[in-house]
């Protein structure tokens, strides 16, 4: 039986999408990739001719402007993703978000109140919740075969990998110039890799009642946290829940 494709498109071309968004979207038989969009034309260039992809836009809004797309990937820097989630809301289209999905509390009401408005369907990129692994100890969790958890903790710790002649550089310095600012950035190490563990926490154990938590910045050469520790209680359950997560050696290899 037939089916109708799902038009996609996908705004911002870089490591995110290229590892996550395109190849997945390529393979599918129920998408058609139909455009990208990148300020960068040679990130455009090498995305069409990966792909076969018809259509590529410079600009964002002439991708959201598009009638023959139906949904698109946001996999731009922090700072834009608000404005574009607002404007593909208000084109109709469906839409899913790269995390951090805003920088402000005040940019999150305003594209939540667009998305109600415009009744359009949106998910954050949280995507562990479709790990084969996290879903098998979901399964344990619900049948209760691990026993009576009281207590979890997820701690991610890595270094950052030197570049060559020069072992002090910053890896995130080079990365984009966007996460060396606050007010396109909007954080560090807790926004930008939290609400992964904080959805999984969730979907684990149910709505949070309680955040304690301390951030700092090791690394002064950083606008941001480098190093956070967050402490979670839950309504539904006794767990207490714990987060780790630091980059703040540099000088080494990445893991």
């Amino acid at each position: 039986m037939a089916t109708n494709k799902l038009k996609i498109g996908v705004i911002g071309c870089g490591t995110v999408a290229n590892i996550g968004h395109l190849p997945v979207y390529h393979k599918s038989p129920l998408i058609e990739l139909v455009a990208v969009s990148d300020p960068m034309e040679s990130h455009l260039k090498r995305v069409q001719e990966r792909y076969n992809i018809p259509k590529v836009y410079k600009n964002p809004e002439d991708l959201l402007n598009d009638p023959n797309i139906d949904a698109v990937s946001i996999c731009s820097p922090h700072w834009a993703h608000a404005g574009q989630v607002i404007r593909a809301a208000e084109n109709g289209k469906h839409i899913l978000c790269e995390k951090p999905i805003g920088i402000t509390l005040e940019e999150v009401d305003n594209m939540k109140r667009a998305i109600e408005k415009n009744g359009v369907i949106f998910q954050a990129a949280t995507q562990k919740r479709f790990d084969l692994g996290f879903q098998f100890l979901k399964e344990k969790i619900i049948e209760k075969e691990i026993g009576n958890i009281f207590h979890t903790a997820i701690s991610w710790y890595h270094s950052m990998p030197d570049l060559g002649p020069n072992p002090n550089q910053d890896i995130i310095q080079e990365a984009g110039l966007w996460r060396m600012t606050n007010e396109k950035c909007g954080g560090g190490d807790l926004l930008d890799h939290g609400p992964h563990y904080f959805d999984l926490f969730r979907w684990w154990f149910g709505d949070v009642k309680s955040v304690s938590a301390q951030i700092r910045r090791i690394n002064q050469n950083r606008v941001n946290e480098d190093h956070c520790t967050v402490l979670l209680s839950f309504r539904e359950s006794d767990v207490i829940a714990v987060f780790e997560r630091s980059e703040a050696f540099i000088g080494s290899t990445y893991g």
